[in-house]
């Protein structure tokens, strides 16, 4: 019985869903690339106000003698650049924790498409990808605010409220047990959603470098 023209053979077939998939797993991978950037920086703002607290310039204005006199004369710019930095660091703690979860929520939505991608081509990969996709949940898992339900919740979260980090740091006590809460509660916590979004993207690495040599294997050609 002869086959249908309009219907291609099966050969061909794959050879084209192969071809789709490649062009498919560049563009979630460049997409991937965007937002896992811009989740960095986001994630990366409570550590690095925690080191500008702890070892760097970042003073609120009434902590900071120069620039609480400012009004009576003109501080020195060194003098200011402690407070114009608390400024920033408080602008950033704000706008942050939009930012690390609307990207989160992205990166799920990336890679359930590259598990897809996988199943659907017989690529492999498929368990990265998986992987990649439960780390991410358990990432927004963590940015959620679950203080705003849960008391005491503030204790376990990324993001702090900056004078809340200030405070703990003025009235640190010397026992080893207080500093111990301090950089967990506001330097371990924030680097642990950090190395958890790095932990999805390098499974979601090691999925793509799978599929593509998967690919490579079954056309016969180099596929980058």
């Amino acid at each position: 019985m002869a086959g249908n023209p309009s219907v291609p053979a099966s050969g061909q077939i794959s050879r084209e869903l192969l071809e789709d998939c490649v062009s498919t797993m560049k563009t979630i991978r460049s997409v991937r690339s965007l937002i896992f950037f811009f989740l960095v920086l986001a994630l990366l703002v409570p550590p690095a106000s925690f080191v500008g607290a702890q070892y760097g310039n970042l003073e609120r204005a009434g902590d900071n003698p120069l620039a609480a006199s400012a009004s009576a004369q003109v501080a020195e710019p060194e003098g200011d650049s402690g407070w114009a930095i608390y400024g920033l660091a408080d602008r950033g703690m704000h706008v942050a924790p939009f930012v690390a979860r609307l990207m989160t929520l992205m990166l799920i939505i990336v890679y359930f498409m590259s598990t897809n991608v996988c199943l659907s081509g017989q690529l492999g990969g498929a368990n990265d990808s998986v992987a990649a996709f439960f780390w991410a949940v358990f990432l927004i898992l963590l940015l959620i605010p679950w203080q705003s339900w849960i008391g005491g919740a503030e204790h376990f979260a990324i993001y702090y409220d900056l004078d809340a980090m200030l405070d703990s740091r003025e009235n640190l006590a010397d026992h080893w047990t207080a500093v111990a809460r301090h950089y967990v509660r506001f330097l371990v916590l924030p680097l642990v959603g950090l190395m958890t979004a790095v932990a999805a993207d390098l499974r979601f690495g090691k999925c793509h470098r799978q599929v593509m040599k998967r690919i490579h294997q079954k056309l016969g050609a180099a596929v980058r």
